[in-house]
């Protein structure tokens, strides 16, 4: 069977290497973009019924670090 999971991950590695390459700006916010959404997956699945507030709030936490980085220029 296909972990999908792995390849997921494994794909948006390789476009965030992309991206960085032509905007290193944009990378980081690719890089962000796939930490914060496997971040909540984890998060949902550690819980024994959906929380979205919970993940609300991850994604709010994870927004102010993107903020940081932006700020910084740092991957």
């Amino acid at each position: 069977m296909i972990e999908w999971e792995g390849l997921a991950k494994s794909a948006l590695d390789v476009a965030e290497g992309v991206v960085s390459s032509v905007n290193p700006l944009a990378g980081i916010v690719v890089k962000w973009a796939a930490d914060t959404t496997f971040a909540i997956i984890d998060q949902q699945r550690a819980l024994e019924k959906p929380d979205p507030v919970a993940a609300s709030q991850l994604a709010g936490d994870k927004l102010a670090d993107l903020v940081e980085k932006l700020k910084l220029g740092t991957p």
